[in-house]
């Protein structure tokens, strides 16, 4: 019975996907307009502050430091007995806690295929909260839930096979299919 006390599983979105193509490139456009408005205002305000000027650099290494890491997220979820966790951690260190839901209140838990597709579309999920690398992958997996302030959400990631185990014995609803892990 211990095997079904805790269970943890992360994954990385996509690389190629365009959604993370987009969010580093505005990242990097951000530090490029920002270096501009430094070096602008150091030039603005003339030769009287350009000691300013040598600190452009470390605030450009700050704000880069402080914020790169959430271009590269991981999305974890952990079954701790009977309750799923699902976090996103950035850049390896900073984690946050999206939302903990009972496994037993969840209205469905299956594979993400054509047949099952109907079921979300159905539901009218209010909230989506993404945990899986692609919408594409085999192992892709949903829930749908009710949260605590009523909203109805659809809740996608990548299942394995003990973490299906897991899922069965705490909600019945739960569809199990044969994953690569």
């Amino acid at each position: 019975m211990n095997e079904f006390l805790t269970y943890e599983y992360a994954v990385a979105p996509d690389k190629r996907s365009g959604a993370q193509r987009k969010k580093k490139t505005v990242f990097l456009l951000i530090y490029i307009f920002f270096t501009a408005a430094l070096l602008a205002l150091v030039l603005g305000v003339g030769m009287l502050f350009l000691p300013l000027f040598a600190l452009a650099p470390i605030a450009v290494w700050l704000l880069v430091f402080l914020t790169w890491r959430f271009t590269d997220p991981e999305y974890e979820y952990s079954i701790t007995s009977g309750e799923m966790t699902f976090s996103i951690i950035y850049g390896g260190k900073t984690r946050k806690k999206v939302f903990e839901q009972a496994v037993r209140s969840m209205e469905a838990v299956a594979p993400l295929t054509d047949m099952y597709r109907d079921k979300i579309l159905d539901y009218k999920p209010q909230r989506v909260f993404e945990g899986a690398s692609s919408h594409e992958s085999p192992d892709a997996y949903f829930a749908l839930f009710e949260n605590g302030d009523g909203e109805r959400c659809v809740y996608y990631f990548e299942a394995t096979a003990r973490a299906l185990k897991i899922l069965r014995h705490y909600n019945v609803k739960t569809v199990i299919k044969e994953v690569r892990y």
